[in-house]
């Protein structure tokens, strides 16, 4: 497959996880046969073309247009980001499907889609409501400033990094910590919210050595054997795969 991923991060460009999980998702795919390319922001530091080890990295600028409004900003990003994705299909032949990565890079993607009929994968990493609650005034951001929140998580890395390390993991029940901790397990959960469960989970696992050896074990185990790079990224390519499928039976037209 050709696969075109749009991210606003990608190494050097280390803002949060996303810039990690795009760099090994690409080289995890790459190692399985697949073309891959990324377009990507620059941030003054990466060279604008670059092969990375076989993923080929474009970088754009933002257009210059002054702006203290993060989401005007987020759309500078994507007209840059759509004048080079035409130019790389001019110049690279058609792409098979687009991964789009967080919703700063929706709306390049949806312009190719319909301008090329591509399929089109897209992860929402985070929200900003969740990660900030929303977009922000600066009163808003002075009482964050004093006010500290500790319950959001985007998705479970953090947990997964926890286990890979050899810590024993106790997290909120939610979200993605939901999905991969088995309470008891591989990790304890604790009640969102709740500072006196917090407290309780964590003086378990500090007193109880056969409990919290067996939450390291048990970790470690699914981490390997579940979420290696390289059965995300086979477990991502046969996603593609479905989704070329399913778009060979669904009528559209292109808009362009």
């Amino acid at each position: 497959m050709r696969i075109l991923m749009l991210s606003w991060e990608y190494p050097p460009n280390n803002v949060g996880g996303l810039s990690n999980h795009v760099y090994y998702l690409a080289h995890g795919l790459h190692k399985m046969g697949h073309e891959v390319y990324v377009i990507t922001c620059q941030d003054g530091t990466a060279p604008i073309k670059e092969n990375d080890e076989g993923v080929l990295v474009y970088r754009v600028e933002p257009y210059k247009i002054e702006t203290e409004d993060f989401i005007k900003w987020a759309m500078q990003l994507n007209f840059a980001m759509i004048e080079e994705s035409i130019r790389l299909i001019k110049s690279q032949g058609k792409i098979d499907i687009i991964h789009a990565h967080d919703w700063l890079s929706a709306y390049c993607a949806k312009t190719l889609k319909w301008a090329y009929n591509i399929p089109v994968v897209c992860t929402i990493h985070a929200t900003e409501y969740g990660r900030n609650g929303g977009i922000k005034t600066d009163m808003q951001r002075y009482i964050s400033s004093v006010e500290w929140n500790l319950t959001y998580e985007a998705w479970k890395v953090v947990a997964l990094e926890a286990m890979a390390a050899g810590c024993p993991v106790v997290a909120s029940d939610v979200g993605g910590f939901s999905e991969i901790i088995h309470n008891r397990t591989n990790g304890l959960k604790f009640l969102c919210g709740s500072t006196n469960s917090l407290k309780d989970k964590v003086l378990e696992v500090l007193n109880d050595f056969q409990l919290s050896s067996r939450l390291v074990e048990n970790g470690l185990k699914v981490v390997k054997e579940k979420y290696s790079w390289q059965q995300v990224s086979e477990l991502t390519a046969k996603m593609y795969s479905g989704v070329l499928e399913e778009a060979k039976g669904t009528e559209w037209e292109s808009c362009g």
